[in-house]
């Protein structure tokens, strides 16, 4: 079995020729998410408290639904998601990547009128116009438990657990369920999340709600100093593991190996079982695919690149003591140089980021020459291509 670590195949072949696609990709710096230029943005408020001060300010029961959507979609970059049974109500969510030790979640909800204009507003599940107050914890069941898988902190909190009732115990109808017990922050800090905060409200509203955003966009921040920060308060002699959960990620998913290693049998294979939305194929070969993150390329301040990859295996693939099946790491890229680094390294027991998961991070690593054929060469390749425009790679 051949293994792929810190991003380069190790050990034999699995004898087959490499699979090669011929996949256009594209990868675009995290400085473009299309927000406008101007106004509201998520990243300026640095708090529940910041968020809910700003949103009596900006807003009243005469706002119109278009004035609220300007704020949050049009200028903040939020994905809208109407309530699946009333017309009436609907929510702006925006995820912010913490450095890969947290992914903070904006749910911003709000209630109209039959005119169209505001009602209430919510944060995170909480109202927040007129002096309401959160709802009551609910006193009746059927009780349930969710976890919400969130691979992209696997440095950190790589899944949010609530318990809540269900009002017509049906789980498959989420936006009847309201918050029994769930705690989150108050910070979208990564140095400072704040206190732990009970939330309470509707699951639909709140941190802990299935669905998904267009995009996680990254820290605004330097990560670069947020961890060495952060190695530096678990001390000179921790260890640089930073996580290691069984309930992080979600069940397991292990996708089955490609019937064939050539370019019809790994592209069947990718859209049979590979979550990839948002993510560049930037390679294949006979072992595993390679992905770039979603927020793409960024240029540092010392001219070399970072940039998030992902790795999905064909078959799990043993790591010391650990059998993984993909992994998500860190890259920090010199492209003069022809060389590369890994900052963070997370394995997942299974595809997709799922299952069990084991994290390191190191704030000084040492460079590594990459050779132009190899696998990692390739990725290397498209990352320094990446223009420095914003524009997408041609």
């Amino acid at each position: 079995m051949s293994q792929h670590v810190m991003g380069v195949h190790r050990g034999r072949r699995m004898g087959q020729k490499a699979a090669r696609l011929g996949v256009a990709c594209t990868m675009l710096l995290a400085a473009s998410h299309g927000q406008a230029a101007t106004g509201f943005r998520f990243e300026e408020q640095t708090s529940v408290d910041e968020m809910r001060a700003r949103i009596r300010r900006d807003f009243s029961e005469a706002s119109t639904r278009d004035q609220v959507r300007t704020v949050f979609v049009a200028e903040g970059g939020a994905t809208l998601k109407s309530h699946p049974r009333k017309g009436d109500v609907e929510k702006y969510i925006y995820d912010i990547n913490l450095c890969g030790y947290y992914v903070w979640r904006w749910n911003v909800s709000a209630d109209y009128r039959a005119d169209g204009r505001l009602k209430q507003l919510y944060v995170n599940a909480e109202p927040v116009l007129g002096g309401a107050e959160p709802a009551d914890p609910p006193k009746k069941g059927p009780f349930y438990r969710s976890d919400r898988p969130r691979p992209q902190a696997f440095k950190g909190e790589a899944s949010l657990a609530v318990i809540f009732a269900d009002r017509d115990a049906d789980p498959k109808t989420p936006d009847d369920q309201d918050i029994l017990t769930g705690v989150g922050p108050t910070r979208a800090d990564p140095l400072n999340l704040g206190r732990a905060y009970p939330y309470r409200g509707e699951v639909w509203r709140s941190i802990f709600d299935g669905d998904d955003a267009r995009v996680v966009v990254p820290y605004a921040g330097d990560c670069a100093a947020v961890d060495a920060s952060i190695l530096q308060q678990l001390g000179a002699a921790a260890t640089p593991m930073m996580r290691s959960s069984p309930s992080t990620g979600g069940a397991v998913q292990n996708a089955p190996r490609p019937t064939t290693l050539d370019e019809a049998g790994v592209k069947s294979w990718l859209a049979s079982h590979i979550r990839s939305d948002g993510w560049t194929l930037i390679t294949a070969d006979g072992a595993a695919v390679s992905f770039g993150g979603p927020a793409g390329v960024a240029r540092l301040a010392d001219g070399t690149l970072s940039a998030l990859v992902r790795h999905e295996y064909y078959a799990p693939a043993p790591f010391g003591d650990v059998t993984s099946q993909s992994n998500l790491q860190s890259w920090n890229v010199d492209c003069k140089g022809r060389r590369m680094r890994v900052l963070t390294f997370a394995m997942f027991e299974g595809s997709n980021l799922s299952g069990p998961s084991w994290a390191r991070a190191s704030a000084q690593p040492a460079w590594d020459e990459v050779e132009a054929d190899s696998p990692r060469g390739r990725a290397v390749k498209r990352i320094c291509e990446a223009p420095a425009t914003g524009q997408p790679l041609t």
